[in-house]
C-alpha cells in the first residue's frame, strides 16, 4: 500500500518510515512531503492509499490543514499526527473527515499500522455509504419521475375518460338528433345490444333487455319482414362485409309504421365465421314522407307547367291571326292617310303600328319558348362551328349595318339540338348587336374551352354592360333592363337562352362591367 507522510520534520518522518516497515506483516511503500503544496501535488500525481498528516507544516496550521486535503480529495483516508495530547484537536479532526487521529509521543508501529488500516476500512465503508446513498438517490429520482409519470398517467386518464363520457353522452345526443341508433349482435349467443336510440325509433322502453334476431324480426312490417331476413342471411352466406337495406318497422306502442334504413357490418374469424354484427338504424321517415310530398307537388306543379305552356301556345297561335288583321290594316290606313288627316291621327295610327309590331314580336317569342318547352329537342353530335356559320349567315344584314365585326376561334363538337344551338347564338350575339355603345361598332368574339367535364362557350362584346345586381335576373322572362324607347326587345331572349342551355343540362352566367361589355358563358356537354 502507497502511504503519503507529511511532515516537516525529516526526523520524525524517518522514524515514521521505519516504524512501518518493521510491523510484520504489513507492507507500505512511503512517500514524503515536507509541506501541504508538495503534497497536493503527490496526490494529484499518484495513487495514494492513505494520508499521515501532521497538522504543524510551514503552510498550513492545525485543523484548516485537514479541511483543505478533505476538500481536494475527499476520497483518500486521512490520519492526523498530533504533537499534542489533545483530545479536543483529534476530534475536530475526526469531524473534519479524517478518519483516525494520533499523537506522536505514542507512536508505535503496530498501532499506526493499525491506525491506516481502519482508515482505510472506515474510508472503504464511507466509500461504500457513498455509493449506496448515490444508489439510493439515483432509485429515488427514477422512483419519483416514475411517480410523477404514473401521476401525469393517471391525470391523463382521468381527463380521457372524461372526454370518454363526454363523447358518449355527445354521441348518444347525436343519435337522438339524427335519429340514428346503433345496435350489435353477436351469433354465438343470438344477443343484441341497441343504442338509446333503437329503443326510441322503436318505441320501447329504455334499457330493457334488447329482443334476439327473432323478435326483432316481429318488429318489422310483415310486407318486408322476408327481405329483411333475406338480406342478413344472404350476407352470410355469400361471405360478404355486409348488407343494406330500407324496410317498415311497427311500433308496439300505437301501431305506427315507421320506415327505416339499416346498414350492417360483419366481423369473421379466420375461417370466414361471423363472430359478431355492427350496424345502425336510421329513422327515414320524414324524410320519405317529405319525398313522397315532394315527388306529389312535382307532379301537381308539372301538370300546371304543361297547361300553361298549352295555355301560351295556343294563345300565341290564336293571337296571331286577328293581330295580324290589325296591324295589316293599321299599316294599310297609315300609307293611304298619312298627312290627310291632323297631326294627332298621324301620331295615333302611328302608335297603332309600332304596338302591334312589338305584339307580334313578342307572341312570336313567347310561341317559341312554348315550342322549345313542348316539343322538346333532338340531341345529337353537332359541329357548333358549322352552326355558328350559319347563323351568322342568317344575321348578314344586322352586321353589315352596324359596323360589327364577329371573331370566332375553333369551336367543337357537342351533343346538341343544332336547332336550338342555333337559337342560342343567335340571341347572344343578337343582344351584343342591339346593346351596343353609341358610336361605337360592337366587336364580339365567340370561343369555346373544356372545363372539366362540359365544354364552356363564351359570347363577349364591347357592348353598354350589365350592372352586377341584375345578373340573376335577366334571365327571367319578361325581365328588362330598359325600356322600348332605348332598347327594342321582348325579354324573352335569355329566358330562351337558359331554357335551351338547361334542357342540354348545362349552365348560362354572365361577366359584365357597365361601360366595358359582357361575356355570357354557357356550357353544353362534349361528344
Amino acid at each position: 500500500m502507497k502511504v503519503l507522510l507529511v511532515e516537516d520534520n525529516p526526523a520524525f518522518a524517518e522514524l515514521v518510515r521505519e516504524v512501518l516497515l518493521e510491523v510484520p506483516g504489513e507492507t507500505f511503500e512511503i512517500t514524503s512531503a515536507g509541506d501541504l503544496s508538495s503534497a497536493s501535488a503527490l496526490l494529484a500525481a499518484e495513487e495514494i492509499g492513505a494520508v499521515l498528516l501532521d497538522l504543524g507544516l510551514p503552510d498550513s496550521q492545525g485543523i484548516e490543514t485537514v479541511r483543505t486535503v478533505r476538500a481536494a480529495y475527499p476520497g483518500v483516508p486521512i490520519v492526523v499526527l498530533t504533537g499534542l495530547d489533545d483530545e479536543e484537536t483529534g476530534l475536530r479532526a475526526l469531524h473534519e473527515g479524517a478518519q483516525d487521529y494520533l499523537t506522536k509521543d505514542s507512536l508505535a508501529g503496530p498501532s499506526l499500522a493499525r491506525s491506516i488500516r481502519y482508515a482505510l476500512e472506515r474510508s472503504g465503508v464511507r466509500k461504500e455509504l457513498i455509493r449506496k446513498n448515490a444508489e439510493l438517490e439515483a432509485a429515488y429520482g427514477v422512483l419519483a419521475a416514475h411517480e410523477e409519470e404514473l401521476r401525469r398517467s393517471v391525470s391523463e386518464l382521468s381527463r380521457a375518460e372524461g372526454r370518454l363520457r363526454e363523447s358518449a353522452h355527445l354521441l348518444m345526443k347525436a343519435q337522438e338528433i339524427a335519429h340514428l341508433g346503433s345496435w350489435e349482435y353477436t351469433p354465438a349467443n343470438n344477443r343484441v345490444v341497441w343504442s338509446d336510440e333503437v329503443y326510441r325509433i322503436l318505441s320501447l322502453p329504455l334499457h330493457e333487455p334488447a329482443v334476439d334476431y327473432g323478435e326483432f324480426l316481429e318488429l318489422v312490417h310483415a310486407d318486408d319482414r322476408c327481405a329483411v331476413d333475406a338480406a342478413y342471411r344472404g350476407s352470410l352466406e355469400e361471405a360478404g362485409s355486409g348488407y343494406e337495406v330500407e324496410f317498415r318497422v311497427v311500433r308496439e306502442s300505437d301501431g305506427e309504421v315507421r320506415h327505416v334504413h339499416e346498414r350492417c357490418e360483419h366481423f369473421r374469424d379466420e375461417t370466414g365465421a361471423v363472430l359478431r354484427s355492427v350496424g345502425m338504424i336510421h329513422d327515414i321517415t320524414e324524410r320519405r314522407r317529405a319525398a313522397e310530398a315532394l315527388e306529389e307537388y312535382a307532379g301537381i306543379l308539372k301538370g300546371s307547367n304543361e297547361d300553361l305552356e298549352r295555355f301560351a301556345y295556343v294563345c300565341s297561335h290564336d293571337l296571331q291571326e286577328p293581330l295580324r288583321s290589325v296591324v295589316s290594316f293599321s299599316q294599310l290606313l297609315e300609307r293611304r292617310y298619312r298627312g290627310k288627316l291632323d297631326a294627332d291621327a298621324d301620331e295615333y295610327i302611328g302608335f297603332i303600328v309600332e304596338g302591334g309590331n312589338r305584339m307580334q314580336a313578342l307572341i312570336r317569342d313567347l310561341l317559341e319558348f312554348s315550342r322549345v318547352t313542348t316539343r322538346g329537342t333532338t340531341i345529337r353530335p353537332t359541329d357548333s362551328g358549322a352552326t355558328l356559320v350559319e347563323v351568322l349567315r342568317d344575321m348578314q344584314t344586322a352586321i353589315g349595318e352596324t359596323g360589327a365585326s364577329v371573331e370566332c376561334g375553333p369551336l367543337p363538337m357537342v351533343m346538341a339540338d343544332p336547332t336550338r344551338l342555333g337559337q342560342v347564338f343567335a340571341n347572344l350575339i343578337g343582344n351584343a348587336i342591339k346593346y351596343r355603345r353609341t358610336g361605337v361598332p360592337p366587336e364580339i368574339e365567340v370561343s369555346a374551352y373544356r372545363v372539366g367535364p362540359m365544354v364552356e362557350f363564351a359570347v363577349q362584346d364591347n357592348g353598354i354592360g350589365i350592372e352586377e345586381e341584375y345578373f340573376g335576373r335577366i334571365f327571367d322572362m319578361f325581365r328588362r333592363l330598359h325600356t322600348h324607347d332605348q332598347y327594342e326587345g321582348t325579354g324573352i331572349g335569355l329566358a330562351l337562352v337558359r331554357k335551351i342551355v338547361e334542357q342540354h343540362g348545362g349552365r348560362v352566367r354572365v361577366e359584365s362591367e357597365p361601360g366595358v361589355g359582357s361575356t355570357f358563358r354557357f356550357t353544353m356537354k362534349p361528344v
